[in-house]
């Protein structure tokens, strides 16, 4: 299990908000019991949007709850006591949908420098020819 950086929650908030200003993201319910079922996210502003089947309204999640729940995610993976219950305590209902943007956000990061564009080919263009025309007799 690959656990989070924290320093870096920041920039998994930005990567994700960069990813779903381009357009909707299903995602599967992220726990460390696999939950069925799967939930809509997408960019609104400087918040995500939660919204899917099973989920009562819309669901509005922000930097400052995004931090609150990364805080949280190393001893969530890790299983330590009470965990669950102070992130529900401090964060509330968005704890699983939180729980797993960051899941998502860390199994997603690009690795290592992101690929030099391809440089763009060369056109040869084809030969001239030229053709002298004649005048008619």
């Amino acid at each position: 299990m690959i656990r989070l950086d924290v320093n870096k929650t920041r920039k998994y908030w930005d990567q994700l908000q960069a990813e779903l200003k381009e357009g909707t993201a299903e995602l599967e319910t992220w726990s460390l019991q696999p939950k069925g079922g799967s939930f809509y996210a997408r960019a609104a502003s400087d918040r995500v949007m939660i919204e899917g089947k099973g989920i009562k309204g819309i669901r509005m999640i922000a930097f400052p709850e995004f931090e609150k729940g990364a805080k949280y995610y190393n001893d969530y993976i890790d299983e330590a006591v009470g965990v669950k219950q102070k992130m529900r305590d401090e964060i509330g209902y968005n704890t699983t949908y939180i729980l797993t943007l960051i899941h998502h956000a860390i199994e997603t990061e690009p690795t290592g420098p992101a690929p030099a564009p391809a440089a763009p080919k060369k056109v040869v263009p084809e030969p001239v020819r030229h053709y002298r025309s004649r005048r008619g007799n």
